[in-house]
């Protein structure tokens, strides 16, 4: 009620004012009168003004507790498919690298690979080669007259020279095609060619892409031909090859090194320090296992290889002895095409220990892979590879 409508004043003889408000009765001066109309007057605006924010400022937001059983706790299987939407929203930030097993950017993981060929001639300065050492995979062929050629797949690390680069070769072309990654090559037989032609593989021809090589005139040519991996790189790049489908070749198992106190001693039934391969003279190959790096390192004519750009000793982590039978003489010059394709026996070698079992390839566009001789898959240890093509003439000793 508005106490004001119930205000009664009354003047005194005296002169001064008196008020009534309700039943009580007041008496002050005509000043003090005056003050308390003022102060009156004040609280009733503060009053008017207090209601007029409230009016204004935006309705409170009521909270509204769930019921008791709302708030149990979430039960195992709610908290694992929490955690399973957790992991499928982060993506991942490194992957296997699926050539070598290595852990890398997710990035780099799936690269398209480079096959190089590369000369493994005994004469014309050919040794010691140039980016071996970066190479993640290595296969190692009898091309013609008992002499070796390699191909060096790339996928990852980087060199500033890789070579000599010589030509291509049928048997090469397996792997390539089980890779399908860019061969590259220098020319080659004219057999070779054709199924290059007829397959529609990928290729760098380094005597029509002229750019992404060089001659070097330090050595005498046909074996002074180098390219570089940013070159390869370059060379894929421009081919539009790293803008297609990522390449989906069956990745190899790998697994962590084994722990140097759980390795095999020498001595034992899986233990190895050495693997001779008798491709003959200057291309025998000897592997000597150095247990504090926990590689094979190599030596090719009895001598120890290395890189041309680094110096380091060329080794690898997992050696591959492929068994193949007798090779398909091709007419000229000797040269020969080995059965790649089909399946065989095979031993492999890392952590200084030796693994016995069975190599197959269903079919040239299916990649190589190892089994124990129950049917499991055969783990390589994670790094670099080097697989050794050994038809039946030629001898294998590990010891």
């Amino acid at each position: 009620m508005n106490w004001l409508s119930k205000l009664r004043i009354k003047k005194r003889k005296d002169g001064r004012l008196s008020f009534i408000v309700h039943t009580h009765r007041v008496t002050c001066t005509q000043h003090q009168l005056h003050m308390l109309l003022v102060i009156a007057g004040a609280v009733l605006l503060l009053g008017t003004s207090a209601v007029v924010i409230a009016i204004s400022l935006p309705k409170r937001v009521t909270t509204v507790h769930a019921s008791p059983q709302s708030e149990l706790p979430a039960t195992d299987d709610e908290r694992d498919e929490s955690k399973k939407s957790q992991k499928k929203s982060a993506k991942p930030t490194t992957a296997a690298r699926r050539l070598d097993g290595m852990i890398v950017s997710t990035e780099d993981a799936n690269n398209v690979p480079q096959c190089v060929m590369i000369e493994n001639a005994a004469f014309g300065g050919v040794r010691p080669q140039s980016g071996l050492s970066r190479a993640l995979v290595v296969y190692e062929v009898i091309v013609e007259g008992g002499i070796t050629r390699l191909m060096a797949v790339y996928g990852g690390e980087h060199s500033d020279r890789v070579g000599p680069i010589r030509s291509a070769r049928d048997t090469y072309l397996e792997f390539t095609a089980e890779l399908n990654c860019a061969y590259v090559h220098a020319g080659g037989s004219d057999t070779a060619l054709a199924a290059l032609e007829n397959l529609r593989l990928r290729r760098v021809d380094a005597l029509i892409e002229y750019r992404y090589f060089w001659r070097d005139s330090g050595f005498f040519a046909p074996h002074n031909l180098f390219t570089s991996t940013d070159n390869l790189n370059a060379a894929v790049d421009n081919h539009g090859w790293t803008r297609e489908e990522a390449p989906s070749f069956t990745p190899w198992t790998f697994q962590e090194p084994i722990e140097e106190s759980q390795r095999a001693s020498a001595d034992s039934a899986l233990g190895v320090s050495t693997v001779k391969i008798g491709f003959g003279r200057s291309y025998d190959v000897e592997y000597t296992y150095n247990a504090e790096q926990n590689t094979f390192e190599r030596k090719n004519g009895g001598v120890i290889q290395t890189d041309a750009v680094n110096g380091e000793v060329i080794s690898a982590k997992n050696v591959i002895v492929q068994h193949v039978g007798d090779g398909i003489p091709i007419a000229g010059k000797g040269r020969i095409n080995w059965p790649v394709t089909g399946e065989g026996a095979v031993e492999v070698f890392h952590d200084g220990q030796v693994y016995t079992g069975r190599w197959k390839k269903d079919n040239r566009s299916s990649r190589t892979l190892f089994f124990t001789d129950h049917g499991q898959p055969l783990p390589l240890v994670q790094g670099n590879t080097w697989v050794e093509i050994v038809p039946p003439h030629i001898t294998v000793e590990y010891e």
